[in-house]
């Protein structure tokens, strides 16, 4: 950690000129809920570190943006967040293409929930999903108010979710948003305990996926109306998750385990987005239309787990600023073909291996405000809200900012989550013991 600090302080040195900001961040979080897992702590301290480069020139431009976090509770965590990297050649006032990792506005959906939809997305905490863009090649037009890009790439980042190992026969973890509720399985009277085995995929056969995509419409995105649909063939953000369970009756087995084979792997989807969004002195509205279609894949006969399904996802927001406030609304719905189970263990259970998506139908408010305080320097408001309307739960995000020196800021927050059926397996159920208040401060060089 301290190797790449001093690496990250030597660039930001001899580059200055090219308008750098390296910032360091540590929080102190501490849950007010008891924990699930024994392998979960009450309090975590957390270091980041980030790294935001950007120069535009005549012909090149150049951009990064990532983070990195060092997690400390029972066990140490560390996540790389690279949200984009890039390069861009711009041929004329028309045409530019850019390599590496870009974040475009593909759809609104993952703009505002990030849920992995287009891009995928960090998801070491759910109380903040940050979204990463497509790595790859890309070609813009723009010929006003026209607008194309094209996409290609023969790699494929799937989405990031908890770090998590198994450790003598079960799934652990000591991230706090993942918890392995289903240990045993029921086989007629006798409770048979679960011995998980993961089958890791060869990096090779997750990385070289090649993706195709476009995205053509009309409008300013700025300022008044735009239209747009887009239209991809790529790796699925959330990887598949095949199960294979192994019932061993023979009389040696005096504990009576049942094994259950995990196979990670990649599948495809066919993607369609269309949009429209109107705009006008920072405020407006939009609406989202997502078919989210897999490939038909032939699926290991001795699997258990159910296949994914076609999705369609309807998202709409309205975004106001006024005066010192900002405010966005919006609404997301997904509705999915269901599978049929195929083994005596729940569907419910099965889904949560495999899940894409953590909402189904709910809102979203953002509320943001920045006061000065004059000589005694500035404060910043940030809440956030998510109300699922299919489960009746909630959860509440709120953190204050203040600044007094140019470049120190003190953080002090809380999340809190709630629902009314404790015994549902959603979202928000299996993380409602992930209460918590937080305080820490941060640097920007």
């Amino acid at each position: 950690m301290v190797i790449l600090f001093s690496l990250l302080l030597g660039w930001q040195l001899h580059a200055e000129a090219f308008k750098n900001t390296i910032g360091a961040q540590w929080l102190q979080k501490q849950y007010i809920t008891q924990k699930e897992s024994p392998e979960h702590s009450q309090d975590y301290s957390e270091v980041a570190l980030s790294w935001k480069f950007k120069k535009d020139g005549t012909h090149w431009n150049r951009g990064l943006d990532t983070q990195v976090f060092y997690s400390v509770g029972r066990s140490n965590e560390f996540y790389a967040h690279l949200r984009e990297a890039y390069v861009t050649y711009n041929i004329n006032d028309n045409h530019s293409l850019d390599m590496g990792r870009v974040k475009k506005p593909w759809s609104f959906v993952d703009e505002i929930w990030s849920v992995g939809l287009w891009e995928p997305a960090l998801k070491n905490d759910g109380f903040n999903f940050s979204r990463e863009g497509l790595a790859g090649f890309f070609y813009n037009l723009k010929s006003s108010p026209w607008f194309l890009t094209l996409y290609a790439s023969p790699l494929f980042l799937p989405d990031q979710g908890p770090l998590v190992k198994v450790e003598k026969g079960q799934l652990i973890s000591a991230n706090r948003w993942f918890n392995n509720r289903v240990n045993s399985v029921r086989i007629g009277e006798i409770e048979s305990p679960i011995v998980y085995n993961l089958h890791k995929p060869a990096i090779e056969d997750v990385l070289l996926q090649n993706s195709l995509a476009f995205d053509f419409g009309w409008g300013d995105r700025e300022k008044g109306w735009r239209f747009h649909s887009a239209f991809a063939d790529k790796a699925i953000n959330q990887l598949f998750v095949g199960v294979r369970p192994i019932h061993n009756v023979s009389l040696k087995n005096v504990k009576r385990e049942s094994e259950l084979h995990l196979y990670p792997q990649v599948h495809r989807h066919r993607l369609l987005t269309a949009e429209v969004s109107y705009f006008a002195d920072k405020r407006g509205g939009w609406l989202s239309v997502n078919t989210d279609q897999p490939y038909e894949q032939n699926m290991d006969t001795t699997w258990i787990t159910p296949a994914f399904v076609k999705e369609h996802i309807f998202s709409a927001g309205v975004d106001g600023e006024w005066k010192k406030n900002k405010v966005s609304l919006s609404y997301f719905q997904r509705e999915s073909e269901q599978a049929e189970p195929t083994s005596i263990f729940s569907a419910e259970d099965l889904s949560r291996l495999s899940d894409r998506y953590d909402f189904r139908k709910a809102t979203l408010v953002n509320f943001q405000r920045k006061d000065s305080l004059g000589s005694y320097g500035q404060v910043k408001i940030n809440l956030r809200w998510v109300h699922s309307l299919a489960s009746d739960a909630d959860m509440l995000s709120a953190q204050w900012e203040y600044n007094y020196f140019k470049d120190w800021s003190w953080l002090l927050g809380g999340d809190l989550i709630g629902t009314k059926n404790e015994d549902n397996n959603d979202f928000f159920a299996r993380n409602r013991s992930n209460d918590r208040i937080y305080g820490g401060m941060t640097y920007v060089f």
